[in-house]
C-alpha cells in the first residue's frame, strides 16, 4: 500500500518516495505557488522552470510540495538546496 495525497481535481500531489519525479498536478501547484524561479534575484517565469527537490531524492527527500521549488535551467543544474527560497 502506498499513501497518496490528492488535490481537489483528483491529481496526485504527494507520493512520498514512491516516485522520483514530480507529477503534472504538483508542477501546476508549484507554478501557482512560486510563479518564478525560486533562486534569489531570478525572475524567470514558472513555465520555463523545472521542479527541484530541496532535499535530494537520493538523500531521502520526498516528491511533495513542501520539498519542492521551481528552478530555471540556469539554476537547476547545480543549485544547492540552501540557495532556494522556496517562495
Amino acid at each position: 500500500m502506498i499513501p497518496v495525497v490528492l488535490g481537489g481535481e483528483g491529481e496526485v500531489l504527494d507520493l512520498g518516495q514512491a516516485t522520483r519525479l514530480f507529477t503534472a498536478g504538483q508542477t501546476a501547484a508549484l507554478w501557482l505557488r512560486d510563479r518564478v524561479c525560486s533562486f534569489p534575484e531570478c525572475s524567470i517565469p514558472a513555465h520555463w522552470c523545472d521542479a527541484h527537490h530541496l532535499i535530494h531524492w537520493l538523500d531521502g527527500g520526498v516528491s511533495q510540495l513542501s520539498n519542492a521549488a521551481l528552478l530555471c535551467g540556469r539554476h537547476h543544474g547545480g543549485a544547492p538546496a540552501t540557495d532556494c527560497s522556496g517562495r
